[in-house]
């Protein structure tokens, strides 16, 4: 049995040809359009709302991204072809939930120092760079992947946005990494290499915990 299970690649375990993932993001650009917009300038404001000091009205606009992506991506076009989707879809609507909760409670607050900045350069690569990657490897313009309504950027800004704090909210912590961490090995095995800055994302935010915000 061992024997038989080193014959396997990572590539096997993954439902789907990169031209039909690449194609997902196409068919849901071109489902919810024009809605990416509102969403994507939510995600764009939301972290000059934390700064700010308005952490409720940042978390409320986080959460909204969540949800989103939870209902448009996770439950209908990634649910096609894996069956890991509406699972996925859940965690995203707890991951939401619970950023509402901690701007609620008033754990996003902003703050400025070393991390805070390594936050941004997240939150900046996640919102302009991140989605310039599918069109500059040959990707189609179409499948551009936005923060707000594509899963990876949505997950890589809110691991910048929580190094913002004083004190890192730890329970916001395990979904974006896990999806991070899933995605890049997903991207890996479908053979696309820039989707491995998911990856580089979870350990530059790791990295970046000792150091303090004031």
């Amino acid at each position: 049995m061992l024997g038989e299970l080193d014959t396997y690649t990572v590539s096997q375990f993954i439902p789907m040809t990169p031209e039909v993932y690449f194609r997902l993001f196409e068919r849901l650009n071109e489902a919810v359009w024009p809605w990416q917009v509102p969403v994507f300038a939510a995600a764009v404001i939301a972290p000059f709302l934390l700064w700010r000091g308005r952490g409720l009205s940042a978390a409320v606009l986080m959460a909204l991204c969540w949800f989103w992506v939870a209902a448009v991506f996770q439950f209908y076009f990634h649910a096609e072809l894996n069956w890991a989707g509406p699972y996925f879809g859940w965690a995203f609507v707890l991951q939401g939930l619970l950023v509402l909760i901690a701007g609620a409670r008033g754990r996003l607050p902003g703050t400025s120092g070393v991390r805070a900045m390594i936050g941004a350069g997240l939150m900046g690569f996640a919102l302009v760079l991140y989605p310039l990657l599918g069109p500059l490897t040959g990707r189609s313009w179409a499948g551009l992947e936005l923060a707000g309504t594509a899963p990876d950027p949505t997950a890589m800004l809110t691991l910048g946005l929580l190094l913002v704090p004083v004190r890192v909210p730890w329970l916001l912590v395990p979904i974006p990494v896990i999806w991070c961490l899933y995605s890049g090995a997903t991207w890996w095995a479908l053979g696309w290499a820039p989707g491995l800055v998911n990856i580089v994302a979870v350990l530059i935010f790791l990295l970046s915990l000792p150091f303090r915000n004031r």
